[in-house]
């Protein structure tokens, strides 16, 4: 169930995502600022959700000291996100679907880091 409802609320947050990068594409952010602001937003989400509803056990640990984890390995997901992002963009591909691969390849890892990193339960 834990891994269903990683998926679950990743898709909304990605489709979050979607739509902050979209509105600020078609009011003319320059593709790589626009993905810079969507992602934060994308975090925000996944963070809060995940504590909620994926990772329950974790409620009982120090939110402070799980934000911190998230932090930290936010920057390591969100550089590797991005990198990605460019990477598919300089291999022309449409900005959606730069975006979209860049996501779906950092997915799993940020499972494997949720579970194991951020929302530890310590025994």
């Amino acid at each position: 169930m834990q891994k269903i409802s990683f998926l679950i609320i990743g898709g909304l947050a990605f489709v979050i995502d979607f739509m902050f990068f979209s509105l600020l594409i078609v009011n003319n952010v320059d593709a790589a600022i626009a993905r810079l602001f969507a992602l934060v937003i994308a975090v925000c989400v996944t963070f809060f959700a995940n504590r909620q509803f994926t990772f329950k056990a974790a409620q009982s640990g120090a939110m402070s000291q799980q934000l911190v984890r998230q932090i930290m390995w936010t920057c390591v997901s969100s550089l590797i996100n991005y990198v990605l992002f460019l990477m598919f963009l300089s291999l022309m591909f449409e900005n959606y679907v730069a975006f979209s691969v860049a996501v779906l390849l950092t997915t799993l890892i940020n499972y494997w880091a949720s579970k194991h990193f951020v929302f530890q339960v310590t025994q």
